[in-house]
């Protein structure tokens, strides 16, 4: 059986800015065609070697139709002091938007931000749960559900990416264009379609 998400009420975790629009900009658009109830979580918004990077994250997700967003301030890299923290604030922001799908970092994240994340769900989080793709930091590729992606949805991915001038001046090579789509490309070979973003169901109730 097929599980139509678009009449999901779903919540997307973005570690930082940047790590949503990188594993899910193509699904982002896709459902931004769509009735679906999107909601997104930003858990970092400091960064020194980047004083705009929250304007540009701003500028980012405004290229899709988020119903709610939440930016958060805690520290890079010291996600796990707060990891009771997290999860209490994410089972109350759940409650209270009725979320019944999760889009967060992979269980093969090693980053140890993305991980904290990853962990705090699975802790709690008993519906549906679907890991994304992080391009810099998945060391394995068991990906078991891929979303076919239009050229639209793949050229909305690269202008939401591309509102991000502090990453490509610190050379981030992810942010190029044309690494976006030889990976679209590269998992598309999976299905046999054009172009493709890969991720893994970690939980998904029928």
């Amino acid at each position: 059986m097929n599980k139509n998400i678009f009449f999901s009420r779903i919540l997307f975790l973005s570690p930082h800015p940047d790590d949503i629009e990188l594993g899910c900009g193509g699904l982002l658009s896709h459902l931004s065609r769509t009735d679906t109830d999107m909601n997104v979580i930003v858990f970092s918004s400091y960064f020194p070697e980047a004083p705009d990077i929250m304007k540009e994250n701003e500028e980012a997700l405004s290229v899709f139709k988020f119903n709610n967003k939440m930016i958060l301030d805690i520290e890079r890299r010291q996600f796990a002091d707060y990891y009771n923290n997290i999860t209490d604030m994410l089972v109350q922001c759940t409650k209270d938007l009725n979320i019944n799908m999760i889009f967060c970092p992979s269980e093969n994240d090693i980053h140890p931000d993305h991980k904290t994340i990853y962990q705090a769900v699975k802790r709690f989080w008993k519906k549906d749960l679907i890991c994304y793709e992080s391009p810099s930091s998945n060391d394995i590729s068991d990906f078991n559900f891929f979303v076919e992606l239009s050229q639209n949805d793949l050229d909305k991915k690269i202008e939401a990416l591309g509102k991000y001038d502090s990453q490509i001046i610190l050379n981030r090579r992810y942010f190029d264009p044309q690494y976006i789509t030889a990976l679209a490309i590269t998992r598309g070979i999976n299905i046999n379609k054009k172009y493709v973003e890969a991720y893994k169901i970690e939980r998904m109730c029928l």
